[in-house]
């Protein structure tokens, strides 16, 4: 039974390191993803403000003229 209890205690140890181990990849893959997603809105926000200076520069734009409505050809009016 000694046997037995010492490979108990093996497996457990061994089950809680590679536990420790994946608790530790997995957090490093969180944290990556939030730098690369704070990377990329950075990125994000700097193109929107030189878009936004750029549309600021530009001279505005005429207005389109409004076409006239059509008209359809009426029936002729009956004299009276």
């Amino acid at each position: 039974m000694a046997g037995n209890s010492k490979d108990a205690v093996n497996r457990a140890n061994q089950r809680f390191m590679e536990g420790k181990k994946a608790m530790t990849q997995y957090v490093s893959e969180a944290q990556k993803l939030r730098d690369k997603t704070a990377r990329l809105k950075s990125l994000r926000m700097d193109k929107e403000a030189a878009e936004r200076e750029a549309k600021a520069l530009e001279p505005p734009k005429e207005a389109k003229k409004k076409r006239a409505p059509r008209v359809k050809p009426s029936e002729p009016v009956a004299a009276e």
